[in-house]
């Protein structure tokens, strides 16, 4: 009798088990995580911009980019924002992306800290892409009124 309970414990032990691993995998599919080489600089009269590499992933459904940059102030005076230095557009295609992060909003945030000259700074900015295969392109616009710039992403 004792034999046959341990078996029948065993048994929907290793059910739980199994059940639980199974639930795991699913949870793993629903936030993918794709990391892309960048590796691009971008040199403007006050800065530079530097984005290495960007995170691609959906998340509850959605899809999203990751862009840390870093940003070097050159020669502002005192010191300054990445907000003050640059703006930015980020499309895919023809659409203009939604920051999903509230980083140009939310005065804690990246885009607000102050960097002195000679300072690098990273700005953690997060955007809802449209899908999964278009290209993004991230637009900076300076501030100084000089020639915007531009880095391509390659999603796929």
């Amino acid at each position: 009798m004792f034999k046959r309970i341990s078996i029948i414990l065993l048994a929907f032990l290793c059910m739980v088990v199994f059940a639980a691993c199974g639930n795991e995998k699913s949870s793993k599919n629903n936030e993918s995580n794709n990391k892309i080489e960048v590796n691009k600089e971008l040199a403007f009269q006050n800065f530079k911009v530097t984005i290495n590499e960007v995170s691609v992933y959906e998340k509850d459904g959605k899809s999203y980019i990751d862009l840390p940059i870093k940003w070097l102030n050159q020669s502002f005076e005192d010191k300054t924002t990445f907000l003050a230095a640059t703006a930015m557009d980020v499309k895919q295609g023809d659409k203009l992306l939604n920051e999903a992060n509230n980083a140009w909003s939310d005065k804690q945030s990246d885009v607000h800290s102050t960097n002195a000259v000679g300072g690098e700074w990273k700005v953690k900015l997060t955007y809802e892409l449209t899908n999964l295969n278009d290209d993004v392109d991230v637009t900076f616009v300076p501030m100084s009124g000089e020639e915007s710039q531009s880095i391509t992403i390659k999603i796929k």
